[in-house]
């Protein structure tokens, strides 16, 4: 008994430590994926940006420097998906214009879960900086990305939420283990 206590234990930790912030950097991007359906996909580190074609660009300066780039005439929003579906939670990123010829305006970041807005904030286009996010900002199913001129993103962090379940998981088979009468 102890023996299984011990392995599924051993279990619910490493499955804690698998889920790790990923971090989307978007240097060196591999290249956009676009269905049938005129949707653009950008899968890094265990997340999805996706939009319709032509909504967003990743750039890349040659020195392995790059970051992503939206807001163009018309375009909708990005979205950010974790890539094995699921909830996760967005703690910071970069942020600023993006000249396209337009003067810098608001960036609106909208947290959703299952298509029901839980966050929103709106930021003001300038020179690049950090934003960093609160706990409204966890669980969420996804997380649009939109603006009413050019901006940039880069160094998005963010955590998928099965860490936290393994916590739990942990936490009770502690408490299981507790209520078992010793030998």
């Amino acid at each position: 008994m102890k023996l299984r206590l011990l392995v599924a234990t051993l279990a619910l930790l490493a499955l804690g430590e698998s889920a790790q912030a990923g971090l989307l950097r978007f240097d060196n991007p591999d290249p956009i994926a676009i269905d049938p359906g005129n949707v653009a996909t950008y899968t890094e580190a265990g997340f999805a940006l996706s939009s319709q074609a032509a909504d967003f660009l990743l750039l890349d300066n040659g020195a392995g420097d790059g970051m992503l780039v939206g807001g163009f005439f018309g375009a909708g929003p990005v979205t950010l998906r974790a890539a094995a579906g699921g909830l996760f939670s967005l703690l910071s990123l970069d942020f600023g214009y993006f000249d396209l010829g337009d003067p810098p305006g608001l960036l609106a970041i909208t947290g959703l879960l299952n298509g029901q807005q839980v966050a929103l904030q709106t930021l003001s286009l300038g020179a690049l900086a950090t934003v960093q996010f609160d706990s409204q900002w966890a669980s969420l199913s996804e997380v649009m990305f939109s603006a009413s001129s050019g901006f940039q993103l880069d160094n998005i962090a963010a955590v998928p939420e099965p860490g936290g379940l393994a916590w739990l998981g942990l936490g009770l088979t502690g408490l299981l283990a507790r209520r078992r009468p010793q030998p």
